[in-house]
């Protein structure tokens, strides 16, 4: 509409807002997925100690840091379009990379697990005493060796 009523300030300001708004929420996302990722790898890797190490108070914390770095990040507009490039530039690698990492070493470390209680499975079979199906046949009441 204030393109048609030729309103360009409105325009402008429409689109700053878009981008900041964008750039904020994308932000949030790409940083609670990391977390996720990285929260989920620490589940595997600490076990036990995970409930000792991964507290709420901390998950708060957690929470709270990347959503002042995305509002810092966006805010950063305002004083220089090129630093938030730069900043996206840096830290969309670096979340991506941390969340492949992450991911990468779950598979291999739940695949090792794998083959271990496959492998544990295996060995308990062969040195399982072999059942005597003979004996626990039912017999013929005529004892005529029909069974």
């Amino acid at each position: 509409m204030s393109i048609a009523n030729e309103r360009w300030d409105i325009c402008r300001f429409t689109s700053i807002a878009t981008f900041i708004t964008g750039y904020m929420l994308c932000s949030v996302s790409l940083l609670t997925l990391t977390a996720i990722s990285v929260d989920r790898l620490l589940t595997l890797l600490l076990g036990l100690r995970y409930r000792q190490v991964v507290t709420l108070k901390r998950a708060y914390v957690a929470v709270i840091i990347s959503w002042v770095v995305s509002i810092v990040g966006s805010a950063l507009y305002f004083w220089s379009y090129h630093i938030t490039q730069w900043l996206s530039y840096i830290a969309v690698p670096l979340c991506l990379v941390t969340s492949i990492y992450s991911h990468t070493k779950i598979f291999i470390s739940l695949r090792h697990h794998q083959t271990q209680v496959q492998d544990n499975v295996q060995g308990q079979q062969s040195q399982a005493i072999p059942l005597n199906t003979a004996r626990y046949r039912k017999q013929c009441p005529l004892h005529c060796g029909c069974s």
